[in-house]
């Protein structure tokens, strides 16, 4: 054998030994090999002054800076998460803020807040829990701002919240064409508001009115609205698609939650083509639940709207960057109006009983103490066995999200009035 050939073997034989040696501690302890790559990518961030810093901001922002679309994911109730994605809206000045409330309270509310900057204080006094998140004054904010931006735009692009009808029959009252059809909208409205105090007396979310209209009360609105403008005849379809998602979620909920994604694209779509039009590639921003907003199959096994800005910005030459945010502990706030306990305006938050089923357990097991961490989860795209360790929930959410910021101790969202 010639010493060339022989130097090949062993120069081999080499290699070989010195991959199964690095190897090594991944195959015999997998969970140590996560934990190192994951206190190696921590960042530390912090929020002052409604300001982005640390070494973790710097990073983030300088993503999200890069990117069309930028994806604020969050298990919804903190008061810190819409305060984060309002400094990421004062940083990165976007055409767009997208929230997961029905279009047409979107509308509704930019149209009060353009005539009054405490209208959302005023709406939960008079109608309340008629629009989702917005009766928090964390969540007001954020889209306060967002109207009050030198262009503002406030897209809700969800279903027609469950105990909204009361502003939207109040709506339809004035949109009216004749006597006739005012009436039938009041009487609708009245019957909404009795549901909503016997759902509150009674302590039963089944009494809440929507679920229980069928096809021949929206056939008697459309009717009556045949020949009002556009918006009214709008509004009642939206009435309708919104009360048989509602009904589906106890029949079909896959079905249900379906044709609940294709809405959110749908409304989606329609905002940002007419925007896209006047400017090419706008800058949007995204505020929402965290299963809406990831790439790819969402743990509800639909391919929801964070799934369509990634693939839309891609199909551009622009990027989108998801970015989850989580709690590791403190209170949140669970209260509905038809819960007893007004102590869960403050209840204690199980991090690992609400995130491990989403993948994040091993996030919220190696985050800083004493500051929020910012986790790069894209860099472990190409790094199968550190993702795996994770277990399988972990692995897509590395796929679903380019980076995770885990708060350290959250705080509740607050109440008007609390």
């Amino acid at each position: 054998m010639r010493p060339s050939r022989l130097c090949l073997i062993l120069f081999t034989a080499l290699i070989a030994t010195l991959r199964l040696a690095c190897a090594a501690p991944t195959d015999d302890n997998p969970a140590a090999a996560l934990a190192a790559a994951l206190e190696a990518r921590r960042q530390p961030l912090q929020l002052a002054d409604g300001v982005l810093q640390g070494a973790g901001a710097a990073r983030l922002l300088a993503d999200a800076r890069a990117a069309q679309f930028v994806l604020v994911g969050e298990d919804h109730g903190f008061a810190d998460v819409p305060a984060f994605t309002l400094a990421l809206q004062r940083a990165l000045a976007p055409a767009a803020l997208v929230m997961e409330i029905g279009p047409h309270s979107a509308a509704r509310v930019e149209r009060a807040l353009r005539a009054d900057p405490q209208a959302l204080a005023r709406l939960q006094a008079t109608h309340p829990f008629a629009v989702p998140f917005l009766c928090w004054r964390e969540y007001a904010a954020l889209a306060g701002a967002a109207v009050g931006a030198p262009a503002p735009a406030l897209w809700g692009i969800d279903q027609e919240f469950v105990l909204s009808p009361r502003l939207h029959f109040a709506r339809l009252a004035e949109l009216a064409p004749d006597a006739d059809a005012r009436r039938l909208a009041e009487d609708y409205r009245r019957r909404d508001a009795e549901a909503y105090r016997t759902l509150v007396e009674r302590r039963d979310p089944g009494a809440a009115l929507l679920p229980r209209l069928r096809e021949q009360d929206f056939a008697a609105l459309r009717g009556a609205f045949a020949g009002a403008a556009p918006e009214a005849r709008a509004l009642i379809d939206a009435l309708a698609d919104s009360a048989a998602l509602y009904r589906g979620q106890s029949t079909d909920p896959y079905a249900s939650n379906r044709d609940r994604a294709k809405l959110m694209k749908r409304a989606f779509m329609t905002r940002y083509v007419a925007l896209a039009a006047r400017q090419p590639q706008p800058r949007v921003l995204f505020h929402m639940g965290a299963y809406h907003v990831g790439r790819g199959r969402s743990p509800t096994d639909q391919y929801d709207v964070g799934n369509l800005a990634a693939e839309l910005a891609e199909s551009t030459g622009a990027r989108s960057y998801h970015v989850l945010v989580l709690a590791a502990g403190g209170r949140v706030n669970r209260w509905l109006p038809f819960a007893p306990d007004a102590a869960l305006k403050q209840a204690d938050y199980d991090a690992h009983a609400e995130l491990d089923p989403l993948g994040a357990g091993p996030l919220l097991d190696h985050a800083l103490r004493g500051s929020w961490t910012l986790f790069d989860l894209a860099a472990m795209r190409d790094e199968p066995a550190l993702r795996k360790a994770g277990g399988p929930a972990f692995d897509r959410l590395v796929f679903a999200y380019d980076a995770v910021v885990v708060i350290d101790v959250a705080q509740p969202a607050r109440f008007f009035g609390d």
